[in-house]
């Protein structure tokens, strides 16, 4: 039996010879190249991606991580150039001494950073052993990110080195509670040495491990402000590194176990308060200078950030920003006028009489907008939240 295919015969031809009627539709399929999957010059059939555009959102978030890189490579190269610096003005005064002189100078450097580092050993040793108690609680490890989780080991190091160097030495016997020594958090604190620290862990709990009677939940959504640091309680730090900052959890640990709930006395003395989110370092050294002067004023300016603490920058008057838009919707309200719009953009208002809305002339910036710019506007340290005692922040404050 003869194939159609066979017996097609081409009465005409095109330009380039072709048939112009083609082969039978069975062999078109099979010898046609197939369309391309993606728009524009077929780059998808080729195994290129196609061609995405991106939304709004998405341009401001590739923004913020070019900004970021960007941001971190003009830090590393500044930290290489001022280890060259150094090396160079080490290497001149060398060279400006004679042999004995050089011998002599090596001789006693070698002698002064062996007392220091004894010094060290001898603090810590003592602290460890008998210390105003400071817990971490590390709780919260499944509610941050592994970035987070980084950002918890290194303000960790932060607040034991605050400790180790402290001048006059103070002793913290630090603790950290609910805690995997071999889990994630771990693996990120041995980047900074964490093998070497002297620090009590415990996979329990600290309600667990100390008595509830002196326990004190160090939270800024605490009520009430620390009058004092009293040497025989223990201190509770929560340990959740939050970038959005999540409220009221270490203060709900304290009312769910009946403890005493405090914040550090920001209001008292630091004029523009600014926020009270800390980091966990930020918290301890706090803590420490306290301890050392008796004198939260000295205590707090010293150790909280100057962003917290003034409108001097960009990022506080970002925040100050915000404080006077919420005033501003709250009086809206209040005046009886029915504001619809999101918070942070200029309302549609419906006044109830009067030129109301030229009285209220705002912005038309939304808080989002604000809070990619603030994140643009970040410095060196991350403004993290870290509840319960402090910045990128602890709950503390």
């Amino acid at each position: 039996m003869t194939d159609p295919a066979d017996s097609h015969t081409c009465t005409h031809t095109s330009r380039t010879g072709e048939c112009g009627a083609g082969p039978p539709l069975a062999k078109h399929d099979a010898e046609a190249p197939s369309a391309p999957d993606g728009p524009g010059d077929g780059s998808a059939s080729r195994g290129q991606p196609p061609l995405v555009r991106l939304t709004k959102s998405q341009k401001k978030v590739e923004a913020r991580k070019r900004y970021r890189m960007k941001k971190r490579a003009r830090q590393k190269e500044t930290r290489r150039e001022k280890r060259i610096e150094q090396r160079e003005q080490r290497k001149q005064l060398l060279e400006g001494m004679t042999e004995e002189e050089r011998a002599a100078f090596l001789e006693d450097e070698k002698r002064q950073k062996e007392a220091l580092e004894k010094s060290y050993e001898g603090h810590l040793a003592a602290a460890y052993e008998s210390g105003t108690k400071v817990v971490f609680n590390c709780s919260f490890m499944d509610q941050m990110s592994d970035k987070e989780k980084s950002s918890l080991a290194k303000q960790l190091s932060y607040a034991y080195n605050a400790m180790k160097t402290s001048d006059p030495p103070v002793r913290l016997q630090m603790h950290v509670t609910s805690f995997d020594k071999g889990g994630e958090l771990w693996q990120r604190m041995l980047h900074f040495g964490a093998e070497k620290w002297k620090m009590h862990y415990h996979e329990g709990s600290a309600w667990d491990v100390f008595s509830l009677d002196d326990i004190v939940v160090l939270s800024p959504d605490a009520q009430e402000e620390l009058e004092c640091v009293d040497e025989s309680k223990v201190y509770v730090i929560g340990g959740l590194v939050d970038r959005s900052i999540a409220k009221y959890e270490s203060w709900s640990q304290a009312q769910q176990y009946g403890l005493p709930c405090r914040k550090l006395p920001f209001t008292r003395y630091i004029k523009e308060n600014l926020g009270t989110v800390l980091n966990v370092n930020t918290v301890v050294e706090v803590l420490i200078r306290y301890l050392q002067t008796k004198d939260w004023e000295h205590a707090l300016t010293a150790s909280v950030p100057q962003r917290k603490q003034t409108n001097i920058g960009k990022k506080a008057v970002k925040l100050q920003t915000k404080r006077e838009r919420k005033e501003y919707y709250e009086s809206l309200r209040r005046a009886g006028v029915d504001v619809d719009d999101p918070p942070g953009k200029r309302p549609r208002l419906q006044p109830t009489g009067g030129d109301l809305e030229d009285d209220h002339r705002e912005g038309d910036r939304t808080d989002s907008d604000e809070d990619e710019d603030d994140e643009l506007d970040e410095d060196g340290d991350e403004d993290i939240h870290v509840d319960n005692g402090g910045q990128k922040g602890c709950e503390c404050g």
